[in-house]
């Protein structure tokens, strides 16, 4: 926690040293990475709702039924 202190009050002298270019790329990955988590948070959330939902949709989803690799 007192990490995390420091880096909040350091915030704005950081935010000066590394610039606006890597706060934007930064921002913009850590959303990708957000999004992603919360699509496979929906898809196993509806396949365990509807357990035959994802086996009749797609292969693709082979992964969020932890089937991933058999058969």
């Amino acid at each position: 926690m007192v990490i995390v202190l420091v880096l909040l009050l350091l915030g704005h002298r950081i935010q000066d040293l590394v610039g606006p270019l890597v706060l934007n790329v930064q921002t913009r990955i850590w959303g990708l990475l957000l999004t992603a988590i919360a699509a496979q948070m929906i898809l196993v959330g509806l396949g365990e709702s509807f357990p035959n939902w994802l086996d009749a949709a797609s292969p693709l989803f082979d992964d969020v039924q932890g089937k991933a690799g058999t058969p």
